[in-house]
């Protein structure tokens, strides 16, 4: 029996692309290979990747680069979406570590691991 892919929201694959891009800003635009080889963890086919970029671009998230391949660079308003997110994504790290998750589960975010674990202990020392 064949297991079925694991698809997340295109809104969690764009709150990963987002992280990924501002944590790694300094390492210059990033091609659509580059951002779904190592900046989303869940498996998101390629033209939805690229939609989901095109709507970062519409909202004026990311920069996009003309060229061959096409390039994509966080923006200024980018950067302050992904900071205001910072809280959600940490309850939500919370939240599966919580129920028990398995490490596979709980890179749900391109972030890590060890650092929403040892977020969550601080929280919830008794």
């Amino acid at each position: 029996m064949k297991r079925r892919t694991k698809y997340l929201p295109a809104e969690c694959t764009a709150l990963e692309l987002l992280e990924y891009m501002v944590l790694r800003k300094d390492e210059g635009p990033f091609t659509l290979y580059q951002l779904m080889r190592h900046a989303v963890r869940s498996h998101q086919r390629r033209d939805r990747m690229r939609q989901i970029l095109e709507l970062m671009a519409v909202r004026g998230w990311v920069e996009v680069l003309e060229g061959y391949p096409r390039r994509y660079q966080v923006t200024a308003k980018g950067e302050e979406i992904y900071y205001q997110t910072e809280e959600f994504r940490e309850f939500y790290r919370s939240m599966r570590f919580e129920r028990g998750c398995s490490d596979r589960e709980m890179n749900f975010f391109a972030g890590e691991l060890p650092s929403s674990i040892a977020y969550y202990r601080r929280r919830n020392s008794f």
